[in-house]
Parts: C-alpha cells; sequence; structure tokens
C-alpha cells in the first residue's frame, strides 16, 4: 500500500512540471508574435528620408510682366547637394500654395538642366552645389486657375535617393510684390 501512494504522489508533481513548462512555451510563443507583429506596424529604420541639413534660399527673384516669367536666383544653403526643386504659386498670401508653376523650357538646355511643370532638376551630373546659386525661371500665368497675378511662391527641394526622389521638408514661402 505504501508503494501505490507513492506513485500516485510522483504523477501529480509530473504534471506539474508539464503545466509549467506548457505555460512558459506558450508565454515565450505569445511574446515572440506579438513582437513581430509590432515590428511590422514600425516604420522601418532604413526608410529614406530627406536630410534636415538641406537648404535652399530664394536670393533675389524678377518678374517679366509681359511675358509672364518670374526669375529666381536660389542659393544652396544647406549641407547637401540639391538635385532640383518643386515651385507652386498663389494669388492670395493666405491661400496653401497648390498651383504648380509651368516652366518655359521643357527640354534639357546646354546641360543646364530639365524642367517639367512645377519641377526643375538641375543637370545630373551638377547638382546646385552648397553655398552655390542658380537663376531658374517659370511662367505664372495661370487665367484659368488664379488670374494673371502672383502674390506668392512655394520652392521646395528634392534630392536623389537610392531608387527615388526624396522631398524636403525644408520648405521657403516668399511673398512677391512685382508680379501682378
Amino acid at each position: 500500500m505504501i508503494t501505490a501512494i507513492k506513485i500516485k504522489k510522483d504523477k501529480k508533481a509530473l504534471s506539474e512540471m508539464v503545466s509549467y513548462i506548457l505555460l512558459v512555451v506558450i508565454a515565450i510563443g505569445l511574446s515572440v508574435g506579438i513582437y513581430s507583429w509590432l515590428r511590422g506596424q514600425l516604420p522601418s529604420e532604413s526608410e529614406e528620408k530627406c536630410s534636415e541639413d538641406v537648404a535652399i534660399t530664394i536670393r533675389d527673384y524678377d518678374c517679366d510682366t509681359t511675358n509672364d516669367i518670374i526669375t529666381l536666383t536660389l542659393e544652396n544653403s544647406g549641407m547637401f547637394n540639391i538635385q532640383g526643386v518643386y515651385a507652386r504659386g498663389a494669388n492670395e498670401i493666405g491661400k496653401i500654395t497648390t498651383l504648380m508653376l509651368d516652366s518655359p523650357t521643357k527640354l534639357v538646355v546646354a546641360g543646364e538642366g530639365i524642367s517639367t511643370l512645377g519641377r526643375y532638376d538641375f543637370s545630373p551630373s551638377s547638382p546646385l552645389k552648397i553655398g552655390k546659386t542658380k537663376e531658374v525661371k517659370f511662367y505664372y500665368n495661370f487665367t484659368a486657375q488664379i488670374g494673371d497675378k502672383l502674390e506668392k511662391i512655394q520652392i521646395q527641394p528634392f534630392v536623389n535617393g537610392k531608387t527615388n526622389l526624396l522631398l524636403c521638408d525644408n520648405v521657403v514661402d516668399l511673398k512677391v510684390n512685382a508680379c501682378t
């Protein structure tokens, strides 16, 4: 009779050990699952972004009201080369500048750069280098959208990333007086 009681106690201890092992395995499995799910929800650290040290300044502007062209003198005041800029314009100071300025040049001109609607790309072999200036021309006659006056212009630089263009957060707003 003594041996029968001993065996019964040993089986109880064995089932408690199995339950503890199962609890630990379940806890580890849940933590690995939650970690994997959270890692997928957070943005990747390798996500490319434009550096905060990319900056552009509008040194001067000139409006040709006869031909509706604004000439901007842009300076790279940051710490990295700039591949190009987006230009937007508006006819009211308080409005967000959402309308693109149309560039007068649509093709590469003597290696200077290429322009498309509201975008000016500096020459791929010669970006706007640190401390250098460049004159860029844009049409601003938006008769269908905002009328024949330009009161505000916004310039946003971009740089080349590994696979695509990176828009920079350093946007320059300028109130223009002579383009009416």
